[in-house]
């Protein structure tokens, strides 16, 4: 029988070296020998039967799960599927959260769907949400779930807010309010952020929010630093910016601009016009750049003046509209154009305005304006092969087959061909001939991007 007065002696011997004869305390763990083997257990053997895991994601989810029957475990894969959950979706739940295998379906995770329902939250939509977050079908309904979004429909005045925010940040539902989002936008309050302003910013941008406190002063009192009017909504923009984009990513874009002969301060300039101008891409803004300066002609200091283009998109706005605007300048219909005038306007404005107002003409440049905007974003996609004439006719077999069953047409003269460093001239020439396809220069762009990028991405770009 333990003894916990000759415990306590023993220890304080072999702990104090009080006794005359050497002592030592081994602290030993049994397990049972029927558990020896993980991999031959009935969690492990079920996770790889029913959910297709993989020896390595089933042993790991072996040590949170001892169930030794499959009712409990099939009634919550059964629960989740009709529920319209794919079998990817939950595996992905159940590798994440492996203790929903232990919920009453019915009783637990039922309730839950229902309440986000009966707050607006479609089925697709909840679906998203607890997929990107399973960690809320594990929380208390009562006690965390419906305070939680509670305090948020209050913070944002209207539940259909709050499911606008939730959707764009599935976190936010596990997510303490108290400990992250509540003190900052306190303090946004105390810098004179009117309250509609905080409210649509954390709509669009809710995961900005939640960051330390002390993180979020520090970029706010930058941002006043730096000239902003807290009053506008653009003070918030450029939190959200610093928010989002660390310091280094900021220099590389920062770099970008220079080689376009921007100076320091006219970036910063640019930057307090549209704080967007750091949001895109490196490849992004050198793209837009490209097209417009060296194919519309447009100064490079005149984007300075005007940044919003830079938020624009490369294929759907810049390159469609631009091409388009050249057509007509070709056709004397227009003497010129400007950056606001092509790229800051509604599609409804933008027809009205360089298409219906040509009576006479509108269908045909209705038709030339399409055919420009199928141009910019036209499916595009890349086969690999070997360089062989006969991978050359597979491939011509298989763009067949794909006319005929989805009937798109591949425009040849738009397409073309990369081969590595090692392909004889000869054999070049009899694939291109065989594709009817021409063969790339290397300096060759689409839509001001370079088509293929090796090691070097900062020379390519």
């Amino acid at each position: 029988m333990f003894n916990p007065s000759v415990f306590s002696r023993l220890s304080h011997d072999v702990m104090n070296n009080s006794c005359s004869r050497p002592l030592i305390a081994l602290t030993v763990r049994f397990i049972s020998k029927s558990s020896s083997d993980p991999s031959q257990s009935f969690v492990v053997a079920y996770l790889k039967d029913k959910l297709g895991f993989s020896p390595e994601s089933a042993m790991a989810a072996d040590k949170y799960l001892l169930f030794k029957t499959p009712e409990k475990p099939d009634s919550v894969l059964e629960f989740l599927q009709k529920h319209g959950f794919s079998k990817t979706q939950i595996e992905k739940i159940i590798k994440v959260r492996p203790g929903l295998l232990y919920s009453n379906a019915e009783k637990t995770l039922l309730p839950k769907l229902q309440f986000f329902q009966s707050r607006g939250v479609s089925s697709p939509e909840l679906i998203k949400i607890l997929f990107y977050n399973p960690k809320v079908l594990t929380r208390s309904l009562e006690k965390k779930i419906i305070p939680c979004f509670n305090q948020l429909s209050n913070l944002l005045q209207s539940d259909y807010n709050a499911v606008k925010a939730i959707k764009r940040y599935p976190f936010l539902t596990s997510c303490p309010l108290d400990v992250y989002m509540l003190p900052n936008i306190s303090f946004l309050r105390d810098n004179g952020v009117p309250e509609s302003n905080i409210i649509s910013m954390f709509i669009c941008h809710p995961r900005s929010f939640v960051v330390n406190p002390d993180t979020f002063k520090e970029i706010v009192k930058e941002v006043k630093e730096m000239g902003f009017d807290p009053l506008l909504p653009k003070f918030l923009f450029a939190v959200v910016v610093f928010r989002k984009i660390s310091k280094p990513a900021i220099e590389r874009k920062f770099e970008v601009y220079k080689k376009w002969g921007w100076s320091e301060k006219e970036i910063w300039e640019a930057f307090r016009l549209y704080p967007g101008v750091v949001e895109s891409s490196e490849e992004k803004i050198a793209g837009i750049m490209d097209f417009l300066v060296n194919e519309m002609g447009f100064e490079s200091l005149l984007l300075a003046n005007q940044p919003f283009v830079l938020a624009r998109s490369l294929e759907k706005r810049i390159v469609p509209r631009g091409l388009f605007a050249q057509d007509l300048l070709s056709k004397g219909l227009i003497k010129s154009f400007g950056l606001s005038a092509l790229f800051n306007t509604s599609e409804k404005v933008f027809v009205e305005r360089f298409v219906n107002r040509y009576e006479d003409k509108a269908a045909e440049l209705l038709s030339l304006y399409k055919e420009k905007m199928n141009l910019a974003v036209g499916d595009d996609c890349i086969l690999f092969g070997e360089a062989m004439r006969e991978s050359a006719l597979v491939m011509k077999h298989i763009l067949q087959e794909y006319e005929d069953s989805l009937g798109q047409c591949v425009n040849f003269e738009e397409s073309i061909i990369f081969y590595s460093s090692n392909v004889h001239t000869r054999t070049r020439e009899q694939i291109s001939e065989c594709l009817g396809v021409r063969m790339s220069q290397d300096s060759e762009k689409y839509l001001g991007l370079p088509n293929m990028v090796g090691h070097n991405k900062k020379k390519s770009f």
